[in-house]
């Protein structure tokens, strides 16, 4: 459990009373900090303390603001008991009624999620016939409480005069399923299909096919938007630079000073892996791009491994937010001025396909070609291509697929022209490396494989 200086401090609440916080809860170092505490007559409260710069008073602004909302509309949300700026705590201070949860959320008897994103469904309809116009639906800032989602966080909510219209709702729901959603196609047609009928809007098929399509595009925009600020150090991964290394690290992971002194010791060579002493540490695989010798082809060279490193950081982020099997990046190590660039990350039980395929059987073999054309499907659906896509940079873990090179991942434009020769062209590569490790026909692979709704060929003139 994390602690905090304030821990067992007592706040003064201007007219208000005192505050004493019990416990930390939950934090986004130097930003913004969550208490459970307690009031003069001992009602339990949850307390959050923003730091004291003009950035983090917004949030809280925003986040009062909200909550206010919320409360004036009739949405079940927390009472606010006081706000303001708090002096010894160095920052601004929200004091919200304290809400317990009366059953598990997200449901324990809820594998697959559908009860978690039907209750999200039925909150987010209620909050928009009341007007209210909820940016951040995340399960964490809801609380199960007589029947009803309580709404925990009032950041990221804006007030209308009047419930939302059919064009603004269907934005918002478009804007929510990008960013707080993996459903699948067919759960997200009945979702779709639900909450326009709740709403009075039956959607006719062509706009059904038409929205979806939207909320696909939309994910893979936000997967990758999210991804590009993971590589400016935007929120778990903060960037730090020492000497002429750059870092990039995920703080969820690994602290601070682990990561710097770590970096210290791969780029000087010293690091052969996690050992008992100053790096208790998972046993993470370390991927290296390679520096060359000197001359202007090799500086050229340092600036294009620069920029393949960062595009497997970002793009091996994206793909993950995407819930394809990706490795998972633990932190990032760069030289500033050009050379060599680590990328760690957490092992995985995959082997690459290349090694393993020769010596399955028929079955087996089988059940591969069907995993790697369900892999190509999902990637067709969303428009992303492997710009290099052949058998050694696949691994296989038994029950799926892995891209185990995400460098030439391409995130191909919805207004770029060109996506169908070329993914077909990159289809009939892969087939053709599978087919020559396998001893067989490249026509019999690329059928095996062939994405389910691709375009059949066009014949050639």
């Amino acid at each position: 459990m994390a602690t905090h200086p304030l821990t067992g401090q007592t706040l003064k609440l201007g007219t208000s009373g005192h505050l004493r916080l019990l416990e930390l809860i939950h934090q986004y170092p130097g930003k913004r900090w969550i208490f459970r505490g307690e009031l003069d007559d001992g009602q339990p409260v949850a307390a959050k303390i923003y730091s004291g710069n003009l950035r983090q008073g917004i949030e809280w602004l925003r986040g009062v603001r909200g909550i206010r909302h919320l409360c004036r509309s009739g949405i079940p949300a927390p009472n606010l008991e006081y706000a303001g700026y708090n002096r010894k705590a160095g920052g601004w201070l929200a004091v919200l009624e304290w809400i317990s949860a009366d059953a598990p959320w997200p449901p324990d008897d809820d594998p697959a999620g559908t009860e978690k994103h039907e209750r999200m469904l039925e909150t987010l309809i209620a909050h928009h016939l009341a007007g209210i116009q909820q940016s951040d639906m995340n399960p964490r800032n809801f609380i199960p409480r007589n029947g009803q989602l309580v709404t925990i966080d009032g950041d990221r909510v804006r007030k209308r005069r009047a419930p939302l219209g059919r064009r603004r709702s269907l934005n918002h729901l478009v804007r929510i399923y990008a960013s707080k959603s993996r459903l699948p196609e067919k759960e997200l047609r009945q979702m779709c299909r639900r909450y326009s009928t709740a709403r009075g809007w039956p959607l006719s098929v062509p706009e059904e096919n038409r929205l979806v399509e939207t909320i696909q595009r939309a994910r893979v925009d936000h997967a990758r938007q999210v991804a590009l600020r993971g590589a400016r150090g935007w929120k778990h991964y903060p960037r730090q630079r020492h000497g002429n290394l750059e870092i990039f690290h995920d703080r969820r992971r690994i602290s601070p000073e682990q990561a710097l002194a770590l970096a210290h010791r791969i780029a000087h060579g010293e690091y052969q892996g996690p050992d008992s002493g100053s790096f208790p540490l998972p046993a993470w695989k370390t991927r290296v791009i390679e520096s060359r010798g000197p001359g202007v082809a090799a500086w050229i060279a340092d600036a294009l491994r620069r920029d393949r490193v960062l595009r497997t950081w970002v793009n091996e982020l994206a793909l993950r937010r995407l819930g394809f099997s990706v490795h998972r990046n633990v932190m990032m190590i760069r030289r500033r001025q050009g050379g060599s660039a680590w990328l760690l990350c957490e092992p995985i039980d995959a082997t690459p396909l290349e090694r393993c395929i020769r010596a399955m059987g028929s079955d087996e073999c089988e059940r591969v070609l069907q995993a790697i054309r369900g892999l190509l499907t999902d990637l067709q659906l969303q428009r992303i291509r492997h710009r290099d896509m052949r058998i050694d940079h696949l691994g296989w873990d038994g029950t799926r697929i892995w891209l185990l090179d995400a460098a030439d991942v391409f995130f191909h434009p919805k207004y770029l022209p060109g996506f169908t020769h070329r993914w077909a062209a990159e289809i009939d590569h892969l087939a053709e490396t599978i087919a020559r490790t396998l001893g067989a026909t490249p026509g019999t692979i690329r059928t095996a494989i062939a994405p389910i709704g691709s375009e059949p060929e066009r014949p050639r003139r």
